[in-house]
């Protein structure tokens, strides 16, 4: 059986930085990888995200300042679906990755916080 690539879409800013990361994707031959740049909506973007229905979702942190819980409804929408954001004004990124863990005792609990 033939493995299926990782589908990611990366939404970005049209600078050196957004250049940089989506040259660094394409040369990965195991990520279909499809560009959004900021000049398009986050209509245009949500859409291109249900149409295409990737693996992950990368989104350059300026280009959604005045949508601040896109990576819940992303994630809200696309259960599946892991979300990236990533800063590089202060070298960050964030990861939003929905999965359900099993409750069986208290310590399942501190399990799953890192404890």
């Amino acid at each position: 059986m033939m493995a299926m690539n990782k589908k990611v879409i990366l939404w970005r800013r049209k600078d050196l930085l957004g250049d940089a990361v989506a040259s660094y994707l394409s040369t990965r031959t195991d990520w279909d990888v499809i560009n959004v740049t900021e000049d398009e909506s986050a209509q245009v973007f949500i859409a291109a995200v249900e149409k295409n229905k990737p693996d992950v979702v990368i989104i350059y942190e300026g280009a959604y300042v005045s949508i601040t819980p896109l990576p819940a409804l992303l994630m809200q929408t696309c259960p599946e679906l892991k979300v990236i954001t990533v800063s590089f004004e202060n070298n960050t990124l964030e990861v939003f990755d929905k999965h359900r863990v099993g409750l069986n005792t208290a310590s399942d609990l501190f399990h799953a916080m890192g404890a």
